[in-house]
């Protein structure tokens, strides 16, 4: 059965004419634009509201628009963030990929564009990573940073959210076996990618191995 029930969608930027604009384009679409209060604390109203995906601009003064797109993931993971930056280069989309925001727009993009890009990251896809067809400097940035196991340390367990015991297990079948099918399991990989701030299995895998949640 087709799932009907509206994507809430919550906007956080300072500029109230692209907050609109953005409400506008989203209208009659079935998605519910949930109200932000500018001079409240961001992160209490995605608190308080629980939106399933955050359109956050990248160039926020009272907060860095990335620390914030962080703090969201880690907080909230079934918060999916998309940043909305104003003409993002290389450097902006490889700090976009650490803070596990699934998109990266240019806030130019077109209504259409905006709408593909809500729907996929709610079914729990990663647009993001297509970034890095289009720019090898990038794909070896990123490349580069997952290689550098050494990072995650014995600390690396004070960015990541508790896993359930059923993820753990989820977790132990595809470090044993990274071909398994994802189809079948994709609710729980999408749980343990985002609680993980992980960008792929792999990843996740070499994450959780690190924080001593699994044993191969």
């Amino acid at each position: 059965m087709e799932d009907n029930s509206k994507i809430r969608v919550m906007v956080i930027d300072e500029q109230p004419f692209f907050r609109a604009g953005v409400a506008q384009a989203l209208s009659d679409n079935n998605f519910e634009i949930l109200a932000t209060d500018t001079h409240k604390d961001p992160l209490e109203q995605v608190e308080t509201k629980m939106p399933d995906v955050v359109l956050l601009g990248s160039d926020l003064t009272a907060y860095s628009g990335l620390d914030l797109g962080r703090r969201i993931v880690r907080t909230f993971p079934n918060t999916k963030v998309i940043i909305l930056s104003p003409n993002p280069n290389d450097t902006e989309l490889f700090e976009c990929i650490r803070t596990a925001a699934v998109a990266c727009l240019k806030k130019s993009s077109t209504a259409e564009e905006l709408i593909e890009t809500i729907r996929r990251a709610n079914r729990g896809e990663y647009p993001i990573n297509e970034s890095l067809m289009g720019s090898p400097s990038l794909a070896k940035q990123v490349l580069a940073q997952f290689q550098d196991v050494s990072m995650l340390g014995k600390d690396a367990s004070s960015f990541v959210a508790p896993l359930t015991n059923r993820e753990k297990q989820i977790l132990t079948l595809i470090a044993n076996n990274l071909e398994i099918s994802e189809q079948t399991i994709k609710n729980h990989v999408s749980a343990i990618l985002r609680k993980l701030n992980a960008n792929d299995r792999a990843h996740a895998v070499v994450v959780a191995i690190r924080c001593g949640l699994i044993n191969i």
